[in-house]
């Protein structure tokens, strides 16, 4: 706090958790976090299909299978 370097002694055998964020970025470059709310903005389109597809598979937006398998799905709609 107010630009102050404070030294923590971590020598108590404190736990680091390690934080993923995952994002979306469009035809725009702009870029959303994941979530429910970003695939159906960003494929809008095929609103109907992916708001099922969530509601079916239960993705979880922190985890990276989840939203590999999601964009898979995503990218077969925009090819047809």
């Amino acid at each position: 706090q107010g630009g102050h370097f404070q030294w923590e002694n971590n020598a108590t055998g404190q736990r680091w958790r390690l934080k993923t964020t995952y994002f979306l970025v469009d035809q725009n470059r702009v870029v959303h976090p994941a979530s429910r709310r970003s695939f159906l903005h960003v494929y809008g389109r095929n609103r109907r299909q992916v708001a099922r597809y969530l509601r079916e598979n239960r993705i979880d937006f922190g985890d990276a299978g989840d939203l590999q398998r999601l964009l898979g799905f995503c990218a077969n709609l925009a090819a047809l």
